[in-house]
C-alpha cells in the first residue's frame, strides 16, 4: 500500500466507523461526522514505521503512559521522540493491521463496547483497518459568476450586405484565346532501306 505523506487519510474500522481524535484526548472510532477529528497524517520515519498526526489537533496516536499490555487506551499526545508512536503498517487482504513498535501489540477496537481504541495481541478483524485518502476539494477553480460569463452579442455578429458585393459584369469576363498549335519536328536522316 502506497501511502503519501502529503495527504490526509480517514483510517475506518471493520465496523466502518472512523478513528478519531475526541476533545479529551482519547482516541475512538465514531460515525463519519466532517465537525470530528477523523483526518490523519501518515508520517514516516527513517525505520519504516509511520507516526499517525491528526490534522485538526496536531498530535500523533499515541499509547497512555506508553503501556504495553493487553487493554492499554490510546490516545493523542504532543509529538515527541517515543516508540510509542510509531506504528508498522502490515497489509492483509484489503485491509491493513496497524502494529505498535513498542509492544509489538496492534491497534484494536474495544470488544465491550466498540468505542474504544487499545491495543492487543494479534486477533480478529477488529483489529483490522482500511486507510482511505480524503479528497480535498480544489480550490485553485472558482466558478464564474452568470453574469460574468461572456455570451457573444446577436446584433453585433456582421453579415455581409448583398447591395455592397461586387458581381463582375458578364461583358467583362474575358475569355482566354486558345494558344496557337506547336510546332512538330521532324528529323533530317534519311530512313534506309531494308532488302
Amino acid at each position: 500500500m502506497k501511502i503519501f505523506k502529503t495527504k490526509e487519510y480517514y483510517v475506518a474500522a471493520a465496523s466502518g466507523k472512523l478513528l478519531t481524535a475526541g476533545e479529551d484526548g482519547l482516541v475512538t472510532v465514531e460515525e463519519k461526522d466532517a465537525a470530528k477529528a477523523q483526518l490523519w497524517r501518515f508520517s514516516p520515519e527513517a525505520d519504516g514505521t509511520y507516526r499517525l498526526v491528526n490534522v485538526q489537533s496536531k498530535k500523533a496516536l499515541d499509547i497512555i503512559a506508553g503501556g504495553t499490555v493487553n487493554g492499554a487506551w490510546t490516545h493523542q499526545w504532543e509529538i515527541i521522540d517515543t516508540n510509542s508512536q510509531l506504528w508498522t503498517i502490515e497489509e492483509e487482504a484489503e485491509n491493513v493491521r496497524l502494529r505498535s513498535l513498542s509492544s509489538g501489540k496492534y491497534l484494536d477496537v474495544a470488544l465491550q463496547d466498540d468505542l474504544h481504541v487499545q491495543i492487543w495481541e494479534k486477533g480478529g478483524e477488529n483489529q483490522l483497518w482500511t486507510i482511505e485518502a480524503a479528497e480535498k476539494p480544489r480550490t485553485d477553480i472558482k466558478p464564474k459568476e452568470p453574469s460574468a460569463i461572456k455570451t457573444p452579442d446577436p446584433t453585433a455578429i456582421k453579415t455581409p450586405d448583398p447591395t455592397n458585393l461586387k458581381v463582375p459584369e458578364p461583358s467583362a469576363i474575358k475569355k482566354a484565346e486558345p494558344a496557337p498549335p506547336k510546332p512538330v519536328k521532324t528529323s533530317n536522316r534519311r530512313r534506309g532501306k531494308k532488302r
